[in-house]
């Protein structure tokens, strides 16, 4: 299986579809900003109508070198722009997510008041059957 269907057999295994529908109807008015520009993200956007929520820009830390201005149809953003651009939204798009999210809060946005949330969640069902018995998502990639 190529690692494009093994991430399509993730996403259908944790409801994705459920998932961005609960997306839609909780911030379809808020400004976000995509924070993973990776195959997660990648395979989100091609499947996946993101024009019902009002992305305005999505960051990685692999554009830092990058002369592009858009990714994907989205304003491209440094990490440093996240500071000054007035979103109070970032859906993280990558597996690890805890990690990321509190390295934002922590030292990237110490003063200002933002919500982070992950694109894609792990269900609770799914955390403990990765505890109990190893199945990992990363079993899917």
């Amino acid at each position: 299986m190529t690692k494009k269907r093994n991430l399509e057999k993730y996403l259908k295994q944790v409801n994705f579809d459920k998932q961005y529908k609960k997306l839609i109807k909780k911030y379809r008015n808020r400004e976000i900003v995509i924070y993973g520009a990776g195959q997660l993200f990648q395979l989100i956007n091609n499947n996946y109508d993101l024009s019902k929520l009002n992305i305005v820009g999505i960051c990685d830390r692999n554009f830092e070198n990058n002369g592009e201005e858009y990714y994907c149809g989205y304003k491209k953003l440094l990490i440093e722009d996240l500071v000054t651009h007035n979103t109070d939204l970032i859906l993280t798009a990558t597996f690890e997510y805890l990690g990321l999210i509190d390295h934002l809060r922590d030292h990237v946005f110490k003063r200002k008041k933002v919500e982070y949330r992950p694109m894609v969640y792990m269900p609770f069902w799914m955390f403990i059957k990765e505890c109990l018995f190893g199945v990992s998502k990363k079993d899917f990639i």
